[in-house]
Parts: C-alpha cells; structure tokens; sequence
C-alpha cells in the first residue's frame, strides 16, 4: 500500500511532467500510483484518473498536430524518387522518409508492401510499431496491431509473434503505456499469459508479494496420483520459439 505522502509526491511530480510536456512520463507515475495503491482515498483516485483521461486527450491532440498531411504532388514525388523498380531497401528507406516528415499513415501504407512478403523481417515489424503508437492511444494500440498482424499473417502463431517483436520494442523504446496495453493483450492468450506476466508487472509498477515463507513439505513433494506430463506438448508455445519466427536480420 501507498502512504499518503507518497501519493502526494508522486502526483506532484506527474503534474510537473505535464508542466513540461512530457505526457508519458506523466502517464507512467499516474498508472504506477494507481496501481500501487490498492486503498487509495476514493476522490483522490477519481481525480487521478481525470488527470490520465485529460493527458490521454492532450497527446491525441498533440499526435494530431504532429501528423502531417502531405498533399497528393508531394507524396507521387517522394515515392518516385525510387521508380516502379523499388528494391525492399528502397520501400524501407521510403518509409522512413514519410516517418521523418511526420506523415505516420503514408509510412505505414509503405511498410505494408514489406510486411505481407513472406520474408517480412524484424526491422519491418518494429517499423510498423513505431507508426502505429504514433497514429493510436495505448487503448486503442492493441486492436490496430492486431488487425495489421493479421493482414501479415493467417497463422495464429505468426500473429503472436509479430505482436510479441511490436510489444518488446515499445518496451525497449520507453512507449511504457503502448508495450503494457500489448503485452495485456497478448496475455489473453491461454499459452502466453504466465510467461509475459513478469513484464506486465514491471511495467504497471506492480510487485508481486514476497513469500510469507516456506510450503510446508507435503506441498513440496508431488501428489501420488500426478500424472506424467509431456514437456514437449505443455511448452508448444514458448516465447523463445514465438521470438524465433522472426529472428533480427539486417535490411
């Protein structure tokens, strides 16, 4: 549980975040406290969930501003500059000229040349990723994401990976909110939901409680009546074999 003087320190340091601008920071001591502080006074909490709606609201605003909406002439020459004969390497390198000029939907448009290939690679993915929490909330991330993994890839499998590569690169790249709403996601999935429960804890800030102490012994030993179970058919989805499907190479 959070004390009270806690609570009031870390509002005041997610309020002098927003002061400066930087909404996720804000965003990440708000979700933190939230979730730290199970008895939290009911008005306090109603008000700090105000404050994530009202940051919510200004980074979509702000996203908006941010994408730029390029007219028609300037995006025929932008792709012309790399001819009907466009290499993977000249898409990628088009794509990124559209993420440059703040034209998030016009990047994105250019990656999904690349991600229906069969031989979509890592650093396509994580692309994508990047535009799509430019264009989306963290809310509304998971339901993008998923609707472009599944125009990549008709395998179930395929899918939770392509979406596993996105949630650990956000992770990576600090979109804290954007990686937890994924992970969150993903952990919907029976096979996947014990092995990405560490990272969802890390990242809503929550610790799980230590042990009260050692199992008494009869817990320790196995039941007689266990029955033997088959590793190889338990572990058929692991997120080393996920990670796997798409292994780093170079462009």
């Amino acid at each position: 549980m959070v004390g009270k003087i806690t609570t009031v320190l870390v509002k005041r340091e997610a309020e002098a975040y927003c002061a400066q601008g930087l909404h996720q920071e804000a965003m990440n001591l708000f979700s933190g406290l939230l979730a730290s502080a199970k008895e939290m006074d009911p008005a306090i909490q109603a008000a700090i969930k105000a404050q994530l709606q009202g940051i919510r609201q200004e980074m979509q605003a702000t996203q908006a501003e941010r994408q730029r909406t390029l007219c028609p002439e300037e995006i025929r020459r932008i792709r012309d500059g790399w001819g009907d004969q466009a290499t993977e390497t000249d898409t990628l390198v088009c794509a990124q000229a559209f993420y440059q000029l703040g034209s998030y939907g016009e990047a994105l448009h250019e990656l999904k040349k690349l991600l229906r290939s069969p031989t979509a690679k890592r650093i396509h993915i994580t692309a994508a990723a990047d535009c799509l929490a430019r264009l989306h909330l963290p809310e509304q991330f998971p339901a993008a994401a998923q609707a472009l993994a599944g125009e990549m890839r008709a395998d179930g499998k395929a899918v939770w990976a392509a979406l596993l590569v996105m949630a650990k690169h956000l992770e990576a790249s600090h979109r804290r909110e954007h990686a937890l709403a994924l992970y969150l996601h993903l952990a919907l999935v029976p096979e996947l939901s014990a092995s990405l429960q560490a990272r969802i804890d890390t990242l809503s800030c929550r610790r799980p409680p230590p042990p009260l102490g050692p199992p008494p012994p009869a817990a320790m030993a196995p039941l007689p009546t266990e029955p033997t179970v088959d590793r190889r058919k338990t572990r058929r989805f692991t997120l080393q074999r996920l990670g796997r499907l798409f292994k780093k190479r170079s462009p």
